[in-house]
């Protein structure tokens, strides 16, 4: 069985271009409003036909505890301060040593530059390494 983690415990992950931080409700502006309500990034997600509201947004994103369920924020780099362009979860069964995935990117300025292949590494290797999982899945949708 793999351990808890508290969410103080939670690290922050960091590739070449991105890092990776567990989400806060005040992480949540307009600019994510924007892109909830924008049908083409919701397309694919669970979210698609929901009126959201900033607090329906904090809301989900207090939804995940840090223990079983993580969000974490992909923010850019190379900018001050750091600009939030989506978002990458992990929900586990701790008990069975497997979880899900998945991703949104909400700032179409970055599709199509490969930013999920490299986030996804360093969630696979805080799910494989820290939080001991044995199977991760997810998918994607094709138009």
């Amino acid at each position: 069985m793999a351990p808890s983690k508290a969410p103080a415990d939670l690290p922050v992950l960091s590739t070449k271009r991105f890092v990776l931080k567990p989400l806060q409700k005040n992480d949540v502006g307009g600019r994510y409003l924007e892109w909830m309500r924008d049908e083409e990034i919701t397309r694919f997600l669970y979210a698609q036909h929901r009126e959201q509201t900033i607090e329906s947004i904090q809301e989900y994103v207090s939804s995940f505890d840090n223990i079983s369920s993580f969000l974490f924020g992909i923010f850019v780099t190379d900018t001050k301060p750091l600009v939030h362009i989506g978002n990458i979860t992990l929900r586990c069964n701790l008990t069975l040593g497997n979880g899900m995935m998945g991703a949104m990117i909400g700032d179409k300025e970055y599709w199509g530059h490969a930013v999920v292949l490299e986030v996804r590494e360093k969630l696979l290797e805080f799910a494989f390494d820290t939080l001991e999982l044995f199977k991760i899945s997810g998918g994607c949708a094709a138009t």
